[in-house]
């Protein structure tokens, strides 16, 4: 990420939260899924790229050709997600974790961000911070890094708030890669706006 270190987002604090028995944590003080806007993801994979052209020179060929169809499939993520978020650019969508900065700036949302996971209830207490900011705002959508539990969907869609899961990628998939995953997002976010 050296390469788009003038594009990396600072984050007001490291805000510390679990991912469940392994403790809390936190990410520090800048936005760490530099990955969620295909621009910066194209830059860090041509980075990738020459570095393994140094290490590997003999491999070239090969990785010339991997890295074209890579550069195809980022440009094509980048169309989708365009499209798919027109509905919502320029205005304000919530968020179960604040991990979708540079999607928010890459396509012009303002994303305003919970610490909800995804299989727990969200503290009883957040709700009104929740419906205040959702009415004020008139705000539409929710995206979640995976598929909340069935009341809590149900509480939200009340609300009027279309659940959206947006895998934000930071782990090796169950099946598919990086690309299928970010090809399945924007699917959820197209049939969001419909």
């Amino acid at each position: 990420s050296a390469g788009i270190r003038d594009r990396l987002i600072a984050t007001s604090s490291g805000v510390t939260h679990q991912h469940g028995p392994q403790g809390a944590h936190a990410h520090g003080d800048v936005a760490f899924t530099t990955w969620l806007d295909p621009t910066q993801a194209l830059a860090q994979a041509d980075a990738i790229r020459q570095a393994l052209v140094h290490r590997l020179p003999d491999q070239q060929a090969i990785i010339d050709a991997n890295s074209v169809r890579l550069k195809a499939d980022l440009a094509d993520i980048d169309k989708q997600l365009q499209d798919a978020l027109a509905p919502v650019v320029g205005s304000a969508v919530l968020a179960s974790h604040p991990i979708y900065q540079y999607l928010g700036r890459r396509y012009d949302l303002e994303i305003i961000p919970f610490l909800w996971e995804p299989a727990t209830a969200p503290p009883e207490d957040d709700w009104p911070a929740l419906e205040r900011v959702a009415k004020e705002r008139s705000i539409g959508w929710m995206l979640w890094e995976g598929a909340p539990d069935p009341a809590t969907r149900r509480r939200l869609e009340d609300l009027g708030l279309r659940v959206v899961v947006f895998a934000p990628a930071m782990n090796v998939p169950a099946s598919g890669d990086f690309i299928s995953v970010m090809r399945a997002n924007a699917e959820n976010l197209r049939r969001a706006g419909q």
